[in-house]
């Protein structure tokens, strides 16, 4: 019998983070050596036309993705009635392979974008998409141009951004800046791309291996079937997706959403780079088994990509860009997009994700931080200290009650944060990767590790030990030289983030040289 993953647990009483994420990362490693795990993958890989390191990249990204942080266990393992109806599910995916056709046309692209989930993603990739003769946008879901304001999240765009779509065309200007764009290109929903039949060649033994998964899943108690059937359908969809569009480079931002069999179908069929921007710091519980070519980061740094394979992911390169959100929002930005009152410190806060719950000093850490802040709004009675949350924060009521008798203001969750940053003078966080790309812009952004303990963060990207702070001490020293004292700001540090004005043209020019 295989390892129980009901009998997992991190221990939450040790002091570093990271070695929880290590524990997690080489547990899952060693359940894929199990004999049965092996067959798995080899079969998978055979029957499915795919490389068995592929296959087990997935399969360990399907497996990370079972473990409940919160809970501190693995989703329960075995489910009867959960493996029946993956049982539905595979004669789904089988019967619409059988019902589906050979994609006899083939459409020739530079450019693939993928993991759009909104009109803000198309807007932020606007330069890049512009710089190609012709491109096709992969949306998650299927975009009405007609009500495009429910296809926008961020409020200034909701209220400034103007966009057309016609004739494989399209248009993108603002009301508030004289700033255009026309770009050649295909938009289309995964949702719409019919499935091709020639995904799948080895059709019977397909449909017996599912037969046989099913009862092996049984006997095992564990339900591989819900694996492959991940594993099948990704690959039917993206076969199809480039079976009928060709293109030399694929291009996404948000490292942890990688597809493994995605970019290997890519190049398979013609691709030649796979490039990832940056959106996030490379946070340990994000940075397991994720899958790239070209690592394109906010500063000039390897630790992310050092951090990245350390954690069983595979990058090929890593190179500096700068921030995209930043180009696109700040760069040539209209007088009406920066916000109106000015704001002596500007705290930016964090979604309380995986990384709180590793163990019981995380959530020591955090806490002290919003402490911290509700002491500096008490040594500085005469500052104007503000409070940012991301549009998708979930209120939490220790912070409320930390807060409440601090002079603190909290902003509106709507706003767009980066409207903030011209009349503010000092940018603090716990986590967030604004104060990676304020560094960028301002020098004065810090992170706050109170018991320097933040190591799911820190502990492997060194290069942020320069921007920093522990003690409050330090704290109060910075808010005395920058705000006080008006010292000139820190000279702007390159391996933290570039200065972000040319990022668009940077990953443009790092696709077509990777490729030479």
């Amino acid at each position: 019998m295989i390892q129980n993953l009901n009998n997992f647990k991190l221990n939450q009483e040790i002091k570093n983070s990271l070695d929880n994420i290590r524990d997690l990362k080489n547990f899952i490693d060693n359940f894929f050596l199990q004999n049965d795990l092996k067959q798995f993958v080899d079969d998978t890989a055979r029957l499915l036309d795919l490389n068995q390191n592929v296959v087990k990249l997935k399969s360990k990204k399907l497996l990370l993705q079972k473990f409940i942080y919160k809970e501190n266990k693995f989703q329960k393992s075995f489910n009867f009635l959960k493996i029946i109806y993956q049982l539905v599910i595979f004669f789904g995916i089988y019967l619409k392979i059988i019902l589906s056709k050979n994609h006899k046309e083939t459409s020739k692209k530079n450019l693939i974008l993928f993991n759009v989930d909104s009109i803000d993603d198309i807007e932020k990739f606007k330069k890049v998409l512009s710089a190609f003769e012709d491109s096709i946008i992969i949306t998650k879901t299927k975009i009405d141009f007609n009500k495009i304001s429910n296809h926008i999240q961020d409020s200034y765009l909701k209220k400034n951004l103007i966009i057309n779509y016609n004739n494989d065309y399209l248009e993108i200007s603002y009301k508030d800046k004289n700033e255009k764009y026309s770009i050649k290109t295909n938009i289309i929903s995964e949702q719409n791309i019919s499935l091709d039949r020639g995904s799948v060649k080895k059709k019977v033994s397909v449909l017996n291996y599912g037969l046989k998964l099913f009862f092996k899943s049984v006997f095992l108690k564990l339900n591989l079937l819900e694996i492959f059937n991940i594993i099948l359908f990704s690959k039917i969809k993206n076969y199809s997706i480039f079976k009928r569009f060709k293109a030399k480079y694929s291009l996404q931002d948000r490292i942890n959403y990688t597809c493994p069999i995605k970019n290997y179908l890519f190049k398979e069929n013609g691709g030649t780079i796979t490039g990832c921007v940056q959106t996030h710091l490379a946070e340990a519980s994000i940075s397991l088994f994720n899958d790239i070519d070209l690592f394109m980061t906010f500063g000039d740094e390897q630790y992310s990509k050092f951090f990245l394979t350390s954690l069983g992911s595979r990058i090929e390169k890593s190179i500096p860009v700068g921030s995209l959100r930043v180009e696109s929002f700040l760069n040539k930005s209209s007088q009406d997009f920066n916000y109106d009152k000015n704001i002596d410190i500007l705290v930016f806060g964090v979604n309380l994700y995986n990384w709180l719950y590793l163990n019981n000093e995380s959530k020591e850490n955090y806490y002290m931080f919003l402490n911290y802040v509700s002491m500096i709004s008490e040594n500085y009675k005469d500052l104007k200290i503000v409070f940012k949350h991301h549009p998708n924060n979930i209120e939490d009521n220790k912070e409320i009650e930390i807060m409440k008798n601090s002079n603190v203001i909290y902003l509106d969750k709507k706003i767009n944060s980066y409207s903030l940053i011209k009349h503010s003078k000092l940018f603090l966080s716990y986590s967030s990767t604004m104060i990676i790309e304020t560094s960028g812009i301002t020098g004065r952004s810090y992170f706050i590790d109170p018991y320097n303990s933040n190591n799911v963060f820190f502990n492997e990207n060194k290069n942020l030990d320069e921007i920093k702070l522990v003690k409050f001490s330090e704290i109060k020293e910075a808010v005395d030289s920058i705000i006080y004292e008006k010292d000139k700001p820190k000279k702007m540090l390159n391996n933290i983030c570039l200065e972000s004005k040319d990022v668009s043209d940077l990953i443009v020019k790092n696709l077509k040289e990777l490729k030479k």
